[in-house]
């Protein structure tokens, strides 16, 4: 588990440093959401780190585990490399719903640090969609400057899922299951 995630599951302490970052604003929620473009990245570096851990398997036991180690080190290093070439970002982002805004801090596994974006609730269209146990939220200004696309997940396995849940309530007003 990387330290990304790190309080990820823990609605108060994420709305107390979404808080912090944010003085003076009432902040309703906030959650740990991931960057849409680093998924190509755990991909890509899915098909990297499994080529590479083919070749420790044949060792046995050991090999496996090495092998398996390879591939999620991989996956983790290719979306950090996605994020950051996406604006600078981290690999896990909070997500502050306030009262008129949602606003995105990179997340460094225990608080808020650079404010990557900023978006108007009022007219701003958020969109979810369904990708397998993950939601995919676009978050697209009506006056046409850039959006954003964000991951987030409701799988209850997934300790996130609590913060990430009241998040997309309150983003797109509708229960967010499973």
């Amino acid at each position: 588990m990387t330290t990304t995630l790190k309080h990820a599951g823990d609605e108060e302490y994420l709305e107390a440093a979404a808080q912090r970052a944010l003085p003076g604003e009432d902040v309703q929620a906030a959650a740990i959401f991931g960057l849409q473009d680093a998924i190509y990245g755990m991909m890509a570096g899915g098909a990297v780190g499994n080529r590479a851990g083919e070749a420790l398997r044949h060792l046995g036991p050991v090999g496996d585990v090495a092998g398996l180690a390879v591939d999620v080190a991989a996956i983790h290093e290719a979306k950090k490399v996605m994020a950051k070439a996406s604006g600078d970002m981290t690999v896990g982002l909070l997500v502050a719903v306030t009262t008129d805004r949602i606003v995105v801090f990179n997340w460094d596994g225990d608080g808020a640090t650079e404010e990557k974006a900023s978006f108007d609730r009022a007219t701003t269209e958020v969109i979810v969609k369904r990708l397998g146990i993950s939601k995919v939220v676009t978050l697209a200004p009506t006056d046409g400057s850039p959006g954003l696309k964000l991951h987030a997940t409701t799988a209850r396995m997934k300790k996130q899922s609590g913060p990430d849940k009241l998040v997309l309530h309150l983003l797109s007003g509708t229960s967010e299951e499973g």
